[in-house]
């Protein structure tokens, strides 16, 4: 059995909000793929994918934060040879399928699979 080290991080944590010409709603901050290099880890577990107030798929239930917020993350660690891991839910905000049709919910996880390069989906359901 292979054991996997993966630690999960809340992406909006610790933003980095200085480049704003080319982020203008900020991105996750490039240290933690650094980290995840330096340290040997495996991965990471990006969390928290919920529900905006206009019922899409995002970051911290905020519209300016969509869900390609988070690529520049996805891609340093997969260039890094690091895996990424999505999760869905958490303690606070809506998840995605209390208003997703199911239709809509294997599009979106297709969608992270795809463009995030995801190894493996979490699902959070904290939230109740």
């Amino acid at each position: 059995m292979t054991t996997l080290y993966t630690p999960f991080i809340d992406v909006t944590v610790n933003a980095l909000w200085s480049d704003w010409q080319n982020y203008p709603n900020g991105r996750p901050n490039p240290l933690y793929s650094q980290q995840a290099t330096s340290w040997g880890v495996d991965g990471l577990v990006l969390g928290f994918l919920t529900l905006s107030p206009s019922n899409q798929a995002c970051w911290a239930a905020s519209d300016a934060m969509p869900l390609a917020w988070a690529l520049p993350l996805a891609n340093d660690l997969n260039a890094a040879n690091r895996q990424v891991i999505v999760s869905f839910g958490g303690a606070s905000n809506a998840d995605i399928s209390t208003k997703f049709t199911v239709d809509q919910l294997v599009q979106t996880y297709t969608n992270v699979v795809q463009s995030f390069k995801a190894k493996a989906l979490d699902f959070d359901l904290e939230n109740g």
